[in-house]
């Protein structure tokens, strides 16, 4: 794993053994980051690394400028995994939330500018997660919301109130969400 650019470019990091992840590639995260730049204002932006995994996409943001990031995983090894990274390179402005999406979805105690899903492929009920996240505030009124799947959820991604658009690189989509009053 690396961080492909900002400050903490060429940075790279091993996962802990145990782990049965997909990072997203790098291929793919400089795409999305390049469309990312003209709709994330990164000095201020309060993002969330929804299914964060490895923490690749969330570190990419710090790495960017990003004001503030929490990641967010139920998985243990993943949530220590993250801390042991963020203490490792002395990054004071993000923090590790152990638990459920979708319960942190419902039960919201902030409001992102910025929040990047990568719910594992399988997980169907992933598809709920982005209208949960605009119905309950957990993305503010002009932030974006950019959901990675397979190709399997592609034609229904569409059907979800507040999509935009969708990206293919490869095997994997991002789909663009906001409020449904920006679309």
């Amino acid at each position: 794993m690396r961080i492909i650019a900002g400050t903490l470019k060429g940075r790279t990091w091993s996962l802990p053994k145990g782990l049965d992840l997909r990072p997203t590639t790098d291929r793919a995260k400089e795409s999305l980051f390049n469309v990312l730049q003209a709709h994330v204002d990164w000095p201020v932006a309060q993002c969330l690394d929804l299914f964060s995994g490895t923490g690749s996409i969330g570190f990419e943001m710090l790495s960017r400028g990003a004001a503030r990031v929490d990641f967010l995983d139920k998985n243990p090894k993943s949530v220590q995994h993250i801390k042991r990274q963020l203490e490792q390179w002395n990054i004071k402005n993000a923090s590790v939330i152990q638990a459920n999406a979708f319960e942190f979805a419902q039960g919201r105690t902030a409001a992102y500018d910025f929040i990047f899903m990568d719910p594992p492929f399988s997980l169907n009920d992933a598809l709920a997660l982005p209208q949960m996240c605009i119905a309950n505030g957990l993305l503010k009124p002009d932030g974006l919301l950019v959901l990675e799947h397979g190709p399997d959820w592609a034609k229904q991604t569409p059907e979800i109130p507040g999509w935009m658009y969708t990206k293919k690189y490869g095997h994997v989509h991002f789909s663009y969400f906001c409020e449904e009053e920006q679309v």
